[in-house]
């Protein structure tokens, strides 16, 4: 099997991290997006992750969006919003997305004890 690996340059990094800490990254600008859109549709959900610990001050980069949604939110997301800026990360895929406009992935997940 082979793997292909990414190779970043410390510039890069750093300009990433710059970019985070200065709240401009791509990964901020889609939760951004997602929470707007999310309200718009009336879509309950919490944000985690590395994106929570940042919203309260433990400032961690990070690369995804992660989201908590009901399952039945989970099922209005896919109706109101997969396709129309967001779109699945690979073929099949019912948790993790794709923003389509910025590129950052949405990654959500339901619990069954929430419902």
């Amino acid at each position: 099997m082979s793997h292909i690996q990414r190779i970043i340059s410390s510039a890069d990094v750093l300009r990433q991290v710059d970019e985070f800490l200065m709240n401009t990254s791509p990964v901020q600008q889609t939760l951004r997006n997602i929470v707007r859109r999310l309200s718009h549709e009336q879509i309950d959900y919490a944000i985690i992750g590395g994106m929570a610990l940042a919203l309260h001050g433990f400032i961690r980069p990070t690369q995804d969006v992660d989201l908590l949604l009901t399952r039945e939110g989970l099922d209005k997301f896919h109706l109101e919003l997969v396709g129309r800026g967001y779109i699945p990360l690979f073929q099949g895929a019912r948790k993790h997305f794709r923003d389509a406009e910025w590129a950052s992935i949405v990654w959500s997940a339901w619990k069954p004890w929430l419902n």
